[in-house]
């Protein structure tokens, strides 16, 4: 398992400083000098243990909802990646069109059940990215 060996050994940058203390309170061990949050796989174990063993994403329209349940299989994109590449033109800043079209991509799909920020489109301004990403998802 090595996403175990690296949450135990090498850890993760955690830059909120009330994420980090979040995880001190969880048992995870926090190197405040390095910002560097290790969480022992007995915490991970742990946790999984508590973890609900059913759940259910919410659709719209209650005929989609799809159960989480072990035997479920709910497929998506990738999402949130700064950057889109592609054979024609290489890595490059996403945009908003990249975003739009990536989500048509998506859909032309039957298989994909859950769409997300396919690229984050660094031309919107901060500020108000979100919103726009929320509705490039409503056409």
């Amino acid at each position: 398992m090595a996403a175990l060996q690296i949450l135990e050994n090498q850890g993760i940058k955690v830059l909120s400083a009330e994420a980090r203390r979040r995880y001190a309170i969880g048992g995870a061990t926090v190197d405040e000098s390095t910002l560097i949050v290790r969480i022992d796989r007995g915490l991970v174990e742990q946790s999984l243990a508590t973890a609900p063993r059913r759940m259910t994403l919410h659709a719209v329209d209650p005929e989609r909802n799809m159960p989480l349940d072990g035997r479920a299989v709910v497929l998506a994109p990738a999402a949130g990646a700064p950057n889109i590449m592609d054979a024609r033109h290489g890595r490059r800043a996403g945009t908003f069109e990249h975003l739009c079209n990536g989500i048509k991509l998506s859909q032309s799909f039957e298989i994909i059940h859950v769409l997300g920020e396919i690229a984050e489109p660094q031309d919107v301004p901060v500020n108000v990215r979100h919103l726009e990403m929320v509705r490039a998802h409503k056409g």
